[in-house]
């Protein structure tokens, strides 16, 4: 049997000194203004960095992810094979296009320099910035609310399981309705009721899968 994957251990407030933490990530559910033209909110998780600590923790950890990421990017290329996660060709692409590339040394600094002074730069001007599971940030500006917050010492997304899918129908009722957590399930045409248990237990499956990944609109 393969080795069980051990969950990423959470943080009591109280039993530890956020800023003596050896790594110090906080994931935030909450509702956010994409843009201020559109009604709609956005749902989903985040990384909140609203501290120079918590900055110089995620800088460190993106920068030993881009480094897994490049090693993986070069086997990728030898063996002739497909990438698996945009990051990879997006790394692809960015050291393809760049001259003096001489070590693996020089690979890593174009790496660095291409991929990090974003956060930097946003965290100086906004003094704080979301990032997204893709890796992609931006500034809290507009509407904001945190809905849930969950402090962890590794750079490890929380994610809503299966174990959290609840279906259920009112008394003598004909309809199911499924919720994840506190989040009803409604699918793209606005549909929250099903005729069976198991077409919306499916539905939830499906909803799941967007509220681990972009998140949903509100």
């Amino acid at each position: 049997m393969g080795r069980k994957q051990s969950r990423p251990r959470q943080i009591c407030y109280q039993c530890a000194d956020r800023e003596q933490l050896i790594g110090y990530f906080k994931f935030v559910y909450c509702d956010v203004e994409l843009h201020p033209k559109i009604k709609r909110l956005h749902r989903g998780w985040f990384l909140l960095i609203d501290t120079v600590k918590g900055l110089m923790d995620f800088i460190e950890k993106r920068s030993r992810g881009l480094v897994h990421q490049y090693i993986a990017t070069k086997d990728v290329v030898q063996k002739r094979t497909h990438f698996y996660s945009n990051e990879q060709y997006a790394i692809h692409e960015t050291l393809l296009h760049s001259p003096r590339r001489l070590t693996c040394i020089d690979d890593i600094r174009i790496l660095a320099d291409k991929f990090l002074p974003t956060y930097i730069q946003m965290f100086q001007r906004e003094g704080s910035l979301l990032v997204n599971k893709n890796m992609g940030c931006r500034p809290i500006g507009g509407r904001f609310r945190i809905l849930k917050e969950d402090v962890r010492d590794s750079l490890v997304f929380p994610e809503f399981t299966k174990d959290d899918i609840k279906v259920t129908k009112w008394p003598n009722g004909k309809h199911w309705y499924a919720k994840i957590g506190n989040e009803d399930v409604v699918n793209e045409d606005g549909n929250m009721k099903w005729n069976t248990y198991k077409r919306a237990y499916a539905m939830a499956e499906k909803f799941l899968i967007r509220l681990n990944g972009e998140g949903i609109q509100i």
